[in-house]
């Protein structure tokens, strides 16, 4: 996101300031694993890599309040369609 700033003078001249970049706000996403259990984890989505197949991604659960893993894998829904199917699991260092 680009915001340009401007100053006005005494005299009613505006004068151009500098660029001032910003970061994208960090934002609660949801995620709804393979069992069904709603999780929110706060990141910058926008800059994030999300896991490809059986690649780990560690995030904070702002619901559980605890570090957790999140697995992402391709497989059947159950019928014939194809879909990402999210196992969450609880990370090996969290200190509770």
């Amino acid at each position: 996101m680009m915001v340009f700033s401007c100053n006005i003078t005494y005299q009613g001249e505006v004068i151009m300031g500098e660029v001032i970049m910003e970061e994208p706000m960090k934002r609660l996403y949801p995620l709804i694993d393979n069992k069904v259990i709603m999780h929110k984890y706060r990141d910058n989505f926008d800059k994030m890599i999300f896991p490809k197949h059986n690649a780990k991604l560690t995030q904070y659960c702002s619901l559980h309040r605890d570090w957790e893993d999140i697995r992402a894998v391709w497989s059947k829904n159950g019928g014939d369609e194809f879909r990402w199917q999210y196992y969450v699991m609880k990370n090996k260092k969290s200190f509770k």
